[in-house]
């Protein structure tokens, strides 16, 4: 069995409008939904995990976020350029290539393309979009990442940062 996780990166600052799409950072309100999601995740997950993040700063940064409140070593980020502008097919390759060793792993990652990817994924999804910060958890009935595409999937459930929150 895995564990697949995919997320979307949290929100980012907009208001930077000379720095190109790649390098937005996140503004305030994504790091701090980051961190409330992140903290929900701790219970959820099965060593050893593996995180992989789109190279651009808000989804890096958010899968630092991530990184921090899971104790996991920022050092073992895999960067992926395929999780930047690419396709659905772009994001199951990239899973299809990973160790076996790990029994899950974490995608962070763009719209519309993390939410078309769950929507390949779990085809009775009725998602338009994953909100910024969510995370779609996935099972995988297979020991081997490379059958992705083939495996039997089952969405888990859905952590979004607006249910977490306290008023």
């Amino acid at each position: 069995m895995k564990q697949l996780f995919l997320v979307r990166h949290a929100k980012s600052d907009k208001s930077m409008l000379s720095l190109a799409d790649i390098d937005r950072p996140l503004n305030e309100r994504g790091y701090s939904d980051s961190h409330t999601v992140a903290k929900q995740l701790k219970a959820e997950l099965q060593n050893p995990v593996l995180i992989i993040s789109s190279p651009a700063i808000r989804a890096w940064s958010t899968a630092m976020v991530f990184a921090g409140e899971l104790k996991y070593d920022i050092e073992k980020i895999v960067v992926d350029r395929e999780l930047y502008e690419t396709s659905v097919s772009d994001y199951l390759k990239v899973i299809a290539k990973q160790n076996d060793e790990y029994r899950t792993i974490l995608i962070f990652g763009h719209n519309p393309t993390i939410s078309e990817v769950h929507a390949k994924l779990n085809s009775s999804s009725l998602l338009d979009d994953m909100p910024t910060s969510a995370i779609s958890i996935f099972q995988l009935e297979t020991d081997n990442w490379s059958e992705i595409a083939n495996c039997k999937k089952t969405f888990k459930r859905m952590l979004i940062p607006a249910d977490y929150k306290k008023f």
